[in-house]
């Protein structure tokens, strides 16, 4: 990778995370917009969707400041772990062991979110 950016499986609650940023960010650049274009036209979210948004955002609330900030740097500014340590002055180490335990965190208190476990497998529907 030349980026420097390293690759790791995003759980569903980053996933609700990144989401939440990048529907911020659009509406943040919503000048620069073409009206006229009827590409940029779009549905409103759902009701699930604004819950899910609200949702994140408790979580993150929820954090400590600390890993909120460390989210917040990860996610929100799109830095790598290197940066995240050079602009904190921690040690590299550190921002990755913290990382894990932040998104553990968002993990755990958006686990209520994740899609439920088909009920209905191996179950005939005619018995």
């Amino acid at each position: 990778m030349t980026s420097g950016r390293h690759l790791r499986p995003v759980t569903g609650a980053g996933r609700l995370a990144i989401d939440v940023y990048r529907r911020e960010r659009r509406h943040r650049n919503l000048e620069n917009i073409d009206s006229s274009d009827p590409a940029s036209v779009t549905l409103p979210p759902s009701a699930e969707q604004i819950y899910d948004v609200l949702e994140v955002r408790q979580a993150l609330e929820d954090l400590t400041d600390q890993d909120r900030e460390l989210i917040r740097l990860q996610h929100y500014d799109e830095l790598t772990h290197t940066e995240i340590a050079s602009q904190l002055a921690i040690p590299l180490g550190t921002v990755k062991s913290r990382s894990y335990r932040a998104h553990r965190r968002l993990a755990g208190l958006l686990g209520h979110l994740r899609a439920a476990p088909d009920d209905t497998e191996g179950v005939n529907p005619h018995e």
